[in-house]
């Protein structure tokens, strides 16, 4: 019988209102609260203030440049983590008893891999035909939010997530460069400083997005105030943007075709790009492998040490370097400067 305390809390939609006060306080803020559950922001505003009304508490400080929890607040949002971790435990647990089927692999990942996942998976998914995989493809701020919620069994970032409580495990290097127009003045430029590309119009991922942070980090770094022409939320509409010449734009070589003029794109060479990085498969630790997720793991340390024995054997030939199949690192920091 539920206690008689507890009942004020029945009829209220309190599962709705803790989803939505706990991705503002995760991800910052409404607006980004909203896109990320595809709510109205008033929506979330409307929910959340519920939520304290139901609880007979203030949830937020009154400011208006951050979002800043009050004492009940803050015990409210570990409530919430705990509640979501507990509730995705026991839908886990259902799974094997809703259905005899093997349970599906859930696998987020950020948008500028989206190429990268279908093609290192093939092979594995080809040797466990019973398998089923489910692939949603997300910015960084929402990986960071399903991440938290314990949404997937798996996430691909290509910046690891800081100051979580996971597992990372290399898949493989990525490097990020500088993409313009074939047509560009800049395409046959040898050499290009970072100023001149902050002067030219960018088209940028949006904000919350892992391109759009490591363009912010770089510029900022530099000191420079880039010019913004342009934000999308999609690479192959930036690319196209770029091929018409409405700008240039920081890419993946991912998000680019292996011969970029095939899509009248031209990687043009700046100081201090590309910027290197490593693909990461990232899972809580609180997550109980299941036999098949042991062997993806499995199979994916192995690609890693092939790759690793790859660069070892091209550094003593003095070699340089070439794309190498799905597998692992290239360099131990996330993100670094290195010469083109």
């Amino acid at each position: 019988m539920l206690d008689r305390r507890l009942r004020r809390y029945v009829g209220h939609g309190m599962l709705t209102q803790l989803a939505a006060f706990e991705a503002v306080v995760q991800l910052g803020g409404f607006t980004r609260a909203a896109e990320a559950l595809h709510m109205a922001q008033p929506t979330v505003s409307v929910l959340v203030k519920k939520l304290g009304e139901t609880l007979g508490v203030v949830l937020f400080e009154s400011t208006s440049r951050e979002i800043r929890l009050t004492p009940a607040g803050a015990e409210t949002y570990r409530f919430c983590q705990d509640f979501f971790h507990s509730l995705a435990g026991l839908d886990n647990h259902l799974t094997g008893l809703r259905s005899p089927t093997v349970s599906p692999l859930r696998i987020a990942v950020c948008t500028a891999a989206e190429s990268l996942a279908p093609a290192m998976l093939c092979g594995f998914c080809e040797r466990h035909p019973e398998l089923r995989l489910m692939l949603s493809v997300a910015n960084r701020a929402q990986l960071l939010h399903r991440l938290a919620a314990a949404v997937d069994d798996f996430y691909i970032f290509g910046t690891p997530p800081a100051g979580m409580d996971v597992h990372l495990h290399p898949l493989h290097p990525d490097e990020m460069h500088i993409y313009a127009s074939v047509s560009h003045p800049y395409a046959h430029r040898k050499k290009l400083s970072l100023a001149e590309i902050a002067h030219e119009p960018l088209l940028m991922r949006e904000v919350g997005s892992g391109t759009r942070q490591i363009a912010d980090e770089l510029f900022a770094r530099h000191g420079f105030q880039p010019y913004i022409r342009m934000e999308m939320d999609n690479n192959d509409a930036i690319k196209r943007a770029v091929a018409a010449g409405y700008g240039v734009a920081l890419l993946s070589r991912y998000a680019v075709s292996t011969k970029p003029r095939h899509e009248a794109l031209t990687r043009l060479r700046v100081e201090g790009l590309p910027i290197r990085r490593e693909w990461q498969l990232v899972y809580r630790n609180d997550k109980t492998l299941s036999h098949t997720e042991q062997e993806l793991l499995d199979e994916i340390g192995l690609q890693a040490a092939r790759v690793r024995a790859g660069d070892s054997e091209m550094s003593g030939a003095n070699k340089p370097r070439k794309p190498k199949p799905f597998g692992g690192p290239t360099s131990a920091d996330p993100i670094q400067e290195g010469s083109s």
